[in-house]
């Protein structure tokens, strides 16, 4: 019997060798709503072009796909197969005689499989060049593996492709411990009979995933090189199945409306950076960066990036006001400490004359949560803000001295 840890049962009568189970991590029927990987560590600055015109700078991170890996699944662990205690489980992705064609005379570089568990013993990588286990051409064991992680093989012999025939790369690990799920899988759909197939007797005889109702492939891939040594950049879709980073979405709030579609920044390799041109007007702007895969016909964007120097906000603000000020020079003379603090912070300016000084306090959505008037001398002048029942997050600040005007930011930390 097949076991869900949903509590649905499911027949898996043509494995009789032993029972098997699934662990679902993430998973939804609709496609776009799946987990695929996200920017990390967005921040923006800014550069004065002219007065009022400013040039918003974005960076980030991005784990970005390596060019040339051939497979099914779309490079994302949801799951794992496994409870089959005392045997030899399988997981193989197959490619049919004729579907590496274009690859007759390259060479096997690399293999690597997604573990989703570590609670078993020896992992041998293998690859068939026909259908069955009598035609194994290459295997690799590995004693010590970390699960929850792709795990890697570099093969160290030279392995050809025969652009003619049938290959099959896979792993098997022997299961001595109950509960475990090693065999990790990705969010599908299976393409049936090539990334899913499965064997519990060490190869002796196969089944797909999707025949018991388990709709994924198995994260399993592999890498090749021309006869110079050259890494080929694969890009060819075989059977249904290419799965590609094609770039960015860039959305934008102001004052704490929605956040809309700016543009579409296309993927460049290498290149984590994209600027804006932005005139300046006092409304607190928001940003945030999604990262978009394709698979096959289908589109997945990835949830917003984490800000860098707010990780409790998938978003970055910016608030600026125009260039007039600027005699003040802010970085010189305008400064808030502590900061980041976590009830009251001291905001410090100089005044060349006496002057009324009004300060004004953001959150990151444009709402005021603070306003401060004094009639002050010249001078270096100290006003101490209390942020007494405000939530933790970023916030901005104007300083406003006559018609001139200093900007900051701070962060309150709880």
């Amino acid at each position: 019997m097949f076991y869900a840890l949903s509590g649905t049962i499911h027949s898996f009568s043509q494995i009789n060798h032993s029972s098997i189970q699934y662990q679902e991590i993430n998973k939804s029927n609709d496609y776009h709503s799946r987990s695929c990987i996200a920017p990390a560590n967005f921040e923006v600055e800014t550069d004065t072009v002219e007065y009022d015109q400013y040039q918003l700078n974005f960076s980030w991170e991005m784990d970005e796909p390596e060019p040339g890996w051939i497979h099914w699944d779309d490079g994302v662990n949801v799951g794992g197969v496994g409870t089959c205690p005392d045997c030899w489980l399988c997981a193989a992705a197959r490619w049919d005689q004729g579907q590496l064609s274009e690859y007759h005379g390259f060479t096997f570089v690399k293999i690597k499989a997604f573990l989703n568990d570590d609670k078993y013993d020896s992992l041998t990588f293998f690859i068939y060049e026909g259908n069955s286990n009598d035609d194994q051409i290459y295997t690799s064991r590995h004693d010590t593996v970390i699960g929850h992680a792709w795990i890697e093989d570099v093969p160290d012999t030279v392995i050809a492709i025969n652009g003619v025939a049938e290959y099959w790369v896979g792993y098997k690990i022997w299961l001595p411990y109950p509960a475990n799920f090693p065999l990790g899988y990705d969010n599908g759909p299976a393409i049936t009979g090539y990334g899913d197939k499965i064997s519990t007797n060490n190869g002796i005889s196969w089944d797909n995933l999707s025949d018991f109702g388990i709709d994924n492939n198995w994260n399993i891939q592999f890498y090749v090189e021309d006869t110079s040594g050259n890494q080929k950049n694969i890009a060819k879709e075989i059977v249904g199945r290419n799965v590609k980073f094609i770039g960015y979405n860039l959305y934008q709030r102001i004052n704490g409306g929605d956040f809309e579609l700016l543009e579409f920044i296309p993927w460049v390799i290498g290149d984590t950076t994209h600027s804006v041109p932005f005139e300046a007007n006092a409304k607190v702007y928001c940003y945030q960066l999604t990262a978009i895969w394709t698979i096959g016909a289908d589109t997945c964007e990835s949830a917003p990036a984490i800000s860098k120097e707010n990780p409790e906000e998938d978003f970055v603000c910016v608030l600026l006001v125009g260039n007039e000020e600027n005699n003040f020079g802010q970085s010189d003379l305008l400064r808030c400490y502590p900061n980041p603090f976590s009830n009251s912070t001291t905001i410090e300016y100089t005044l060349q004359q006496s002057s009324t000084v009004r300060i004004s306090i953001f959150n990151h959505l444009g709402e005021q949560v603070g306003f401060i008037q004094e009639k002050q001398s010249s001078g270096k002048q100290q006003v101490v803000w209390d942020a007494k029942g405000l939530p933790s997050g970023m916030y901005y600040f104007m300083v406003q001295i006559g018609r001139e005007i200093l900007r900051g930011k701070m962060l309150i930390i709880r």
